[in-house]
């Protein structure tokens, strides 16, 4: 922490509630420096290392880190998480079958509900739609079958590809799928 001079204090430990007796790695704040995203071996995980959450409370204290869950999380050491727009975005480097490389970087935006995933959905649709491709929309317990669209790319472009994945919700606090979801 900085004093009034600027100048930095003694690094203080965040407790036990962000910090285990595994490894914590990669910390980053959100822009208003109110939320703390951070990798853990140790709290509740999917994989290896997985993206975790913490909310800074009204005493300084951080409250109990919330795992960001799938698709953010996988099996695998999911390390490299940086957050942007005060947590509705992030930028994560991670392994996949159809990466370029070893590690790609990915942009991931981030719902706080099953309601606002639908209109992100919606939105999209109708940009899609406006581009004279066709219309796909989907609605809450429907299953959608992406139509495969094909362009003509020039030799010299590298190719890009868009991946919608479909969030994933739970109950507040728990752990398993709702019949919705599932």
């Amino acid at each position: 922490k900085k004093n009034a001079a600027g100048e930095w204090g003694e690094a203080l430990n965040l407790g036990p509630a962000v910090n285990t007796d595994l490894n914590e790695d990669h910390p980053f704040l959100s822009e208003d420096g109110r939320v703390l995203y951070f990798a853990s071996q140790g709290h509740f995980n999917i994989g290896g290392y997985d993206i975790f959450k913490s909310e800074q409370m009204a005493d300084g204290s951080w409250a109990k880190p919330i795992n960001l869950g799938y698709p953010l999380n996988t099996t695998d050491d999911d390390i490299f998480f940086y957050p942007t727009g005060n947590g509705k975005y992030g930028y994560q480097a991670r392994f996949a079958d159809y990466n370029f490389g070893l590690r790609d970087i990915y942009r991931f935006e981030i719902f706080e509900s099953e309601a606002e995933y639908l209109a992100a959905l919606k939105q999209i649709s109708e940009e899609l739609t406006k581009g004279e491709v066709e219309e796909v929309v989907e609605e809450a317990g429907e299953e959608v079958v992406p139509e495969e669209v094909t362009e003509e790319v020039a030799e010299e472009v590298t190719e890009l590809k868009t991946v919608f994945l479909r969030a994933v919700f739970f109950d507040f606090d728990k752990f398993s799928l709702t019949s919705q979801t599932k």
